[in-house]
């Protein structure tokens, strides 16, 4: 998305360029795909764990409720999970906002 005021406010690069809009050159920053790969991969990395946290306690409550011994383990896990999960977060914040500050790209001025 092309950022701003304006016409082009809001429109794709890619879109912009065939309109006119920008220049092919002030796109490329755009639609480079090898930094797109890099910051899905960077937050694909943060959000992972939220992911498994949700199976965790989606297992937890549908199938791990039938089996006792299995039920009372499942529900320590999910519990230790729930607390482990954030604290973990926080701690990998500043290193997250570091990897998508040195991924984004420079905005045309």
């Amino acid at each position: 998305m092309i950022p701003g005021n304006g016409p082009r406010k809001d429109i794709c690069a890619r879109c912009g360029v065939e309109l006119g809009l920008i220049d092919a050159t002030e796109a490329s920053q755009f639609l480079d795909a090898d930094l797109a790969k890099a910051r899905t991969t960077a937050l694909s990395q943060r959000l992972i764990p939220w992911v498994w946290l949700g199976m965790i306690w989606m297992f937890q409550l549908t199938l791990f409720v039938r089996v006792s011994w299995l039920s009372k383990v499942g529900f320590v896990v999910a519990i230790l999970s729930t607390i482990v999960v954030p604290i973990l977060e926080w701690i990998r914040l500043p290193r997250h906002r570091a990897t998508m500050s040195s991924l984004t790209p420079s905005w045309p001025s």
